[in-house]
């Protein structure tokens, strides 16, 4: 099951944590929280489960957050699968070491003082800033008819909004609980986080950041790639006679289209790729990773038309050599166009990280 939000939280804020749930769940929001698990479950498996078919890492932090090693553990799994972490302030207190340096350049919330009384708007505030769709309250009609004793019942029901429910008592203790800091993660499950982690990569990898083009950007190279081959079939008035050996048939125009295509292609790929990566807010390794499977995949399509084409290909070269000719050659240029221009993002990325730690640094 997918779920919209994984709660983090220590025993003692479970209260806290539970109208959060409550609050979230009125709201047509997934939430998965530790009280999902069942009993007879292996809850290592399970808490990986649930982050890994969740959208966000929600952290309600507290003073003793700063003592948590499961705490650490779900923050390592929330890296590895690229999950949107929101640390929630519920106290007067600051993170301390491993926490200072993991959280310190994220955007906090803050619910102190009384955070009892705040959930609902934490709720709301959340929705907002994980953009997710929220189900609203439907009104109910009354049956009834409203008005005084011995007056006509009103011709149309009137509107009226059902009461929220009071959150359900806190369950008794469960005998499959356990105790946070007590179990560590053993080998074969850190392995299971790593190879779930790859998984939900590779699987984000083709709707999200490989090939990230907008529709109009595929029109814009079609149609200049077609006024070029087009161009090139047009006279030019005192150009030199064309070279007889040159014979320009649909199969050569339909190389040069293609070719051109890809080319345009490729250039607003190197140039608009690490700006949506940046306002994506990639992480450098994620992007460039990402970065070089498009350029990559580009540059050698790229290739393989020009090394096919018969008026760029030598013709005294072999079909392979040629290929693998221009394959390295297009490889090689674009690569090293890709370096510069992803140095750049990466600058720019740095230069953000620090403002954004400066700044929350500064609010801590």
């Amino acid at each position: 099951m997918a779920y919209d939000i994984f709660i983090s939280y220590r025993r003692t804020d479970q209260s806290l944590a539970r109208a959060l749930v409550f609050s979230l769940e009125a709201r047509g929001i997934a939430v998965w929280w530790d009280q999902k698990i069942e009993g007879g479950e292996d809850w290592r498996d399970t808490i990986v489960e649930g982050l890994t078919n969740s959208k966000a890492l929600v952290i309600l932090f507290s003073e003793s957050c700063n003592q948590s090693k499961q705490l650490k553990k779900e923050l390592a799994v929330a890296d590895t699968l690229d999950k949107v972490v929101v640390p929630v302030l519920i106290e007067d207190t600051k993170p301390k070491g491993h926490y200072l340096y993991e959280l310190a350049a994220l955007n906090w919330l803050q619910t102190f003082p009384d955070a009892e009384r705040k959930m609902d708007g934490l709720a709301d505030r959340l929705i907002d800033e994980l953009e997710l769709d929220a189900t609203p309250v439907a009104p109910v009609f009354s049956a009834e008819p409203v008005g005084e004793p011995g007056s006509a019942a009103p011709s149309e029901p009137t509107p009226s909004r059902r009461p929220a429910p009071k959150a359900p008592p806190p369950p008794p203790p469960s005998r499959y609980s356990y105790d946070e800091d007590e179990m560590p993660l053993e080998a074969d499950t850190v392995r299971k986080i790593v190879q779930q982690g790859k998984t939900a990569k590779i699987a984000e990898l083709w709707y999200k950041d490989f090939l990230p083009f907008k529709w109009y950007e595929g029109l814009i190279a079609a149609a200049f790639s077609a006024l070029a081959v087009w161009g090139t079939t047009m006279p030019v008035e005192g150009a030199p006679p064309p070279d007889p050996g040159m014979e320009v048939t649909p199969f050569t125009l339909t190389l040069d289209g293609i070719g051109m295509f890809f080319l345009l292609l490729l250039v607003i790929a190197m140039v608009v790729f690490p700006v949506r990566y940046y306002f994506r807010r990639r992480r450098v390794g994620r992007a460039a990773r990402y970065y070089a499977y498009s350029v990559g995949t580009l540059a050698v399509i790229l290739g393989v038309v020009f090394g096919v084409h018969p008026h760029v290909a030598d013709q005294e070269l072999g079909l392979g050599e040629n290929l693998f000719y221009a394959l390295l050659g297009s490889i090689f240029v674009f690569g090293f166009i890709s370096l510069v221009t992803f140095g750049i993002y990466g600058l720019l990325h740095f230069n953000r990280t620090m403002r954004s730690f400066d700044r929350n640094l500064e609010a801590i």
